[in-house]
């Protein structure tokens, strides 16, 4: 039964702890008049919102006459529990928006940015089989590249036991953050310390995805029965990489990229993309998107 307190706890923060950088908000800008068109797909209990995160780094780099799309669903708005986003048939669905989204823009924008982050670039490559025909106009920037499949982890194993539950046929359990934690994985950073200059800035983890307080530490819910369905689901038919001009962003310190997967990264990236720019930083997958970064990474196309 302690695995409903979890829950309560974060269904109670999904209801009324917003963060500034965590809603629904699916458009910026003005697409009759911008000069520079995005599509934004966010990865692991990802909502539109996260794309605030980026934007001042869009605005460097591109001025202020932007416009930005996002990939939004009901299915995955941000009062939505991260259990009932992750099914087969949300990967379909999630498919079928982002080809209606880009067909469209494609007809009305000569080139389009499609800006993928983290597991989303997969929710892309489901799609890409019905974009062929507009893969030309396209330029894609894949920020916290991630793996396509996700190892055993004897540490779920544990927490399952003390927190863990299922949802239909997967199993899903809420880890802790803590700064004292990154020991044993770089992703439990609650915050992240920014420089660039005279500026100096404290980011929390609330700021890019959402996270929960509960017993005085900060959660999360992760199912890796459910990401490698859903991730085998919707690379089922891959085949050879798509021809498009592309970069990355890598997190060299990834907690994702546990273990054996660590050394598989580059053969990854190689294996979706041909000719492709891959610049890495000494970062966590929660972090490497941070503005320095980002700054840097989206100057790769020029």
């Amino acid at each position: 039964m302690f695995h409903k307190y979890f829950q309560s706890c974060y269904l109670k923060h999904l209801e009324t702890a917003y963060s500034l950088y965590y809603d629904d908000l699916s458009e910026y800008g003005n697409p009759l008049t911008a000069t520079e068109v995005f599509y934004y797909i966010a990865g692991i209990d990802g909502v539109p919102g996260q794309i605030r995160f980026a934007l001042p780094s869009l605005l460097r780099k591109f001025g202020r006459n932007i416009y930005v799309k996002c990939l939004y669903l009901d299915e995955y708005a941000a009062d939505k529990p991260i259990w009932e986003k992750y099914t087969i048939e949300n990967c379909n669905r999630r498919k079928q928006v982002i080809i209606q989204d880009i067909l469209m823009l494609a007809t009305q924008h000569q080139h389009i940015n499609i800006l993928a982050f983290s597991n989303g670039f997969y929710d892309f490559i489901h799609a890409s089989s019905e974009l062929f025909s507009v893969l030309p106009q396209l330029n894609l920037y894949w920020a916290a590249c991630s793996p396509d499949h996700f190892l055993p982890d004897n540490s779920f194993e544990k927490i399952y036991a003390i927190n863990g539950f299922k949802c239909g046929e997967y199993r899903w359990a809420a880890f802790p953050l803590n700064n004292w934690l990154t020991w044993l994985n770089p992703e439990m950073a609650v915050t992240h310390r920014w420089k660039r200059g005279s500026q100096h800035r404290v980011f929390h983890i609330d700021d890019v995805v959402t996270r929960f307080l509960c017993l005085k530490f900060y959660w999360f819910y992760i199912s890796l029965d459910a990401f490698n369905a859903c991730l085998k689901w919707s690379l089922r038919n891959f085949r050879e990489p798509i021809q498009i001009r592309s970069c990355v962003l890598a997190a060299e310190n990834d907690g994702f990229w546990c273990g054996p997967s660590r050394n598989n990264m580059e053969k990854t990236i190689a294996k979706y993309l041909t000719n492709t720019k891959v610049l890495k930083k000494p970062n966590s997958h929660s972090w490497v998107a941070e503005p320095n970064n980002m700054d840097e990474f989206l100057n790769l196309l020029n």
